[in-house]
């Protein structure tokens, strides 16, 4: 049951992300590049899946489909390059793909002139020998081809979770509000993979030790694939709901904070006071979709010296500079007798917060209470 519960998954999964993968290289709208690579990733990732397939049914594709048989393992060696260069496509408005790009791709490159030449290249003899076998290059040499796969998949996603990391933190020196970013997006694709991968390398252990059984390893393998299910489904409902998902960053490398910054000490004094003083009176902070921009055109600072400000003299990024000022708005209406029939879930929107989540961690942060807990100590203490 739970065999056939898996194959029935993973062919439907096969489905839809081919179905995808053509439908996003068809896009002429949005960034084409970003198509390409999530296509390529989703287009591998199906026919991986269907080389698992194969081999599961091998007694019936061998006799007329021999030819079919190792074509699909070599793309898994494309998941972990194509998968970090479309994050990085994603993250950076200015992504172009580099000549030093192809050296992303010499495991695949040799993997698959392998496969051509130890099998595709062979005689139907030769093909019908290595399929009894059950193993291409050898025994000992297919394991560690396997593990070779899955060092390089655990690399890229090393790197890919960094990648995201510095998007983050660099999308809060111009943004107030996060969740219009939808952020959403990459961490399904990421993180969805992420943990679908972990699985698979569950199996893969269990396999080398004599801990694993039967049922055991089909219920590791039908987990893996319904999160692929899910996976591929979460990506299709997002691509087709968000075509523009993410906003992009300039890639500006590694260069030092503010190297060219023209900001004189006297004058970013000056910059502080007023920024602040502006931020208080006018209440820009309210504005939920508040950029670093729009703050720059309001207070008449340039954004450049804006930023460099905030970082330096308040030792915060745009995000928390914004939000400190709501959380202290909050707090005020919180408390505030003339407004005990507000309800939190107005307070937060009046102030500024786009969401539940982000007004009650962004509180939390800056009161080490919860919004309910800060009004009830509050009305105690008045009370008394």
């Amino acid at each position: 049951m739970i065999k056939y519960i898996s194959d029935i998954t993973g062919i439907v999964t096969v489905f839809f992300l081919l179905l995808f993968s053509f439908f996003l290289i068809t896009q002429k709208k949005g960034k084409r590049i970003s198509h390409f690579l999530l296509a390529g990733f989703l287009f591998s990732n199906a026919l991986y899946i269907c080389n698992f397939l194969l081999w599961r049914y091998s007694t019936f594709f061998i006799p007329d489909f021999p030819h079919l048989f190792y074509i699909g393992f070599a793309f898994g060696y494309l998941f972990g390059p194509l998968l970090y260069l479309y994050t990085k496509s994603r993250v950076f408005s200015n992504f172009k793909l580099k000549k030093s790009d192809i050296l992303h791709f010499l495991p695949f490159i040799l993997i698959a002139f392998l496969t051509l030449y130890f099998y595709q290249f062979r005689s139907i003899e030769v093909k019908m020998q290595v399929l009894i076998r059950g193993y291409l290059f050898g025994n000992e040499l297919d394991l560690i081809n396997y593990a070779f796969l899955q060092i390089i998949i655990m690399s890229y996603m090393f790197a890919t979770i960094i990648l995201l990391g510095k998007y983050s933190a660099e999308i809060k020196k111009f943004y107030s509000s996060l969740e219009k970013l939808n952020l959403t997006w990459l961490n399904i694709i990421v993180f969805g993979f992420l943990i679908m991968w972990l699985v698979d390398i569950v199996e893969f252990m269990l396999l080398l030790t004599e801990l694993s059984t039967p049922l055991l390893i089909s219920l590791l393998t039908l987990l893996s694939l319904l999160i692929n299910f899910v996976f591929a489904n979460l990506i299709i409902y997002e691509g087709l709901k968000y075509p523009q998902i993410i906003t992009g960053i300039e890639d500006i490398g590694e260069k030092p904070k503010y190297e060219t910054s023209t900001l004189r000490k006297e004058d970013s004094a000056v910059y502080l006071d007023k920024l602040i003083s502006e931020t208080k009176n006018e209440k820009y902070f309210l504005d939920p979709n508040l950029t670093l921009k729009q703050l720059s055109d309001s207070t008449g600072i340039p954004s450049r010296h804006l930023s460099q400000v905030i970082n330096e003299s308040m030792q915060k990024n745009f995000f928390d500079f914004v939000n400190s000022f709501r959380i202290e708005e909050a707090k005020n209406r919180l408390i505030n007798p003339i407004d005990t029939q507000i309800t939190v879930l107005e307070i937060l929107y009046e102030v500024g917060f786009n969401s539940k989540s982000a007004f009650n961690a962004a509180f939390k942060k800056y009161t080490g209470l919860t919004p309910t807990e800060f009004k009830r100590r509050k009305d105690v203490k008045q009370r008394v």
